[in-house]
């Protein structure tokens, strides 16, 4: 995560008992707009009863909201303005859209990827990123810091005109020590014909990570 939460007060947390392991749950969910019920089972190495369980009392002292949005796919968690406001976070309450869960899916995927193989890696989530930017800055996905580099974390799940993409890596490639874009099929044949132009020198392809297990149940 960013940064660690003040520790709570005997884990005291607006009249009612939380453990300060499930605050940064709700943090991380914060930061990541939103995320589905296996990507917090990853995330807190619990057992799915246990994570519904958590779910449920987050949603009773009103933190999150709960959306089943495709047949088959796993409930998503939502942050509310007043689980936003507890962690301490400015950000608005995400109205969620069909055509952007993908994508904040397979960016939950990334930063849980980079989390279990190096976790002494710094995420700063592009909300905190786009904080004092004006609005159509070139901002990337995501920001990991680690042994003193800044990368440009990135995901693509479909193509874009070349012209477009060559200009946002243009970009990031000036700002940051590299750029790694975790991609779809497509998009990766798009960005490694570019590589193999002569461009992009900065950049590093990868496959999106494979969360694996089987989804989890609706609430």
């Amino acid at each position: 995560m960013s940064e660690l939460l003040t520790r709570p007060d005997p884990g005291r947390l607006d009249g009612a008992l939380m453990r300060y392991r499930d605050l940064l749950v709700l943090r991380w969910m914060c930061e990541q707009y939103a995320a589905r019920l296996d990507h917090l089972e990853v995330l807190s190495g619990r057992g799915r009863a246990t994570v519904h369980g958590l779910v449920r009392s987050l949603r009773a002292m009103g933190f999150v909201r709960t959306w089943l949005i495709l047949v088959g796919e796993p409930t998503w968690v939502i942050p509310t303005t007043g689980g936003l406001r507890r962690c301490g976070l400015p950000y608005h309450e995400m109205t969620p859209r069909s055509t952007h869960l993908p994508y904040i899916a397979a960016m939950n995927e990334v930063r849980l990827h980079i989390q279990m193989r190096s976790p002494e890696t710094l995420w700063v989530s592009r909300r905190e990123l786009m904080s004092g930017h004006p609005k159509g800055a070139c901002v990337p996905g995501a920001l990991a810091i680690f042994e003193g580099r800044e990368v440009a974390i990135e995901v693509r799940l479909d193509t874009e005109p070349t012209v477009v993409v060559r200009r946002r890596l243009q970009r990031l490639e000036r700002r940051f020590d590299a750029v790694v874009c975790f991609c779809a099929p497509k998009p990766h044949r798009q960005l490694r014909n570019l590589k193999k132009k002569g461009e992009g020198p900065r950049l590093e392809l990868r496959e999106l990570p494979n969360p694996g297990g089987a989804p989890a149940e609706a609430l």
